[in-house]
């Protein structure tokens, strides 16, 4: 799936000195990808455990390079609650950043057993989100934000 926020990201990321490799990925079910989706975000995490095998075993060896130390796994809306939630059962993990974390009443419905695992998870964390977030208050992001162990930061962008 195409998308602003993640394209942008993505192109400064890749354009980054201190980047090895950076990788997008849509879940299973999104425009060409394969399977369905769970709507739940529990086979999702199984993408990101992939992929980021991927990343630091596979393509390092096709590509005759060596593999990343780190990665930091980096996820947006839906796909932030699946990342920050799967990132401390990911050893190469040294960090990850959620963007636009949806927190309404529904996200709640659908996602609380992720929540649980996200603030439990004590590798850093940025969490950014928007002051007019669809998703989101910010007063019930900064309330979350609050409860999350860890070494954390955090930013409401004007918009």
């Amino acid at each position: 799936m195409e998308n602003n926020v993640v394209s942008a990201l993505f192109d400064a990321l890749q354009d980054h000195p201190a980047c090895h490799s950076v990788l997008r990925l849509n879940f299973r079910g999104v425009q060409r990808s394969t399977g369905s989706g769970s709507w739940r975000g529990w086979a999702e995490r199984a993408d990101i455990k992939a992929a980021n095998d991927f990343l630091m075993n596979q393509f390092p060896s096709s590509c005759n390079i060596p593999p990343p130390q780190h990665t930091i796994i980096i996820g947006y809306s839906f796909g932030s609650v699946v990342a920050c939630g799967v990132s401390s059962e990911i050893e190469s993990c040294a960090g990850t950043v959620a963007i636009s974390i949806p927190l309404g009443w529904l996200s709640w419905c659908l996602f609380s057993s992720h929540y649980k695992h996200i603030v439990d998870n004590k590798l850093p964390k940025l969490l950014v989100i928007g002051s007019k977030d669809n998703f989101s208050t910010t007063r019930a992001f900064n309330n979350f934000v609050d409860s999350l162990q860890g070494e954390n930061k955090s930013s409401v962008v004007a918009g």
